[in-house]
């Protein structure tokens, strides 16, 4: 597949908007770390029925693929939510849940996909297809 500039730009500016000029650039730059190897297996994850990301660890040889299966309904939507910007006190009242729901979720979610923060959690929704403007 060719690289498709018009494709991935939109979802790049939604991104730097989503976490701020200093950690879209900071995460670039980490991007830009990987080998070639490391980059088509993304590639090729990317492009299969089931939307992958490696988890981040300490060591990259040791990097697994996470699944968006892993998460439950509520959980997808509760990081679509904060991949439009919404605080956990908008999140609870859109989707209609306790703000200590809210927590609790983004907790077990950023645990089960061994992300560090929320601003990685935005990323990771965009990079998997689960923003969307409303």
């Amino acid at each position: 597949q060719r690289f498709d500039q018009r494709r991935i730009t939109p979802k790049l500016h939604h991104a730097r908007q989503m976490l701020g000029d200093d950690e879209f650039n900071r995460i670039r730059l980490e991007g830009e770390t990987l080998s070639m190897a490391e980059i088509g297996k993304l590639l090729d994850a990317g492009s299969s029925s089931r939307r992958t990301l490696p988890r981040p660890t300490s060591t990259r040889s040791k990097r697994s693929q996470t699944t968006i299966d892993v998460l439950t309904r509520r959980e997808r939507e509760v990081v679509q939510q904060i991949s439009l910007g919404r605080t956990n006190r908008q999140i609870a009242t859109n989707l209609g849940m306790a703000e200590r729901t809210v927590d609790s979720h983004i907790a077990n979610i950023r645990q089960k996909l061994q992300l560090p923060s929320r601003a990685r959690l935005a990323v990771w929704a965009v990079a998997n297809g689960l923003s969307s403007a409303e």
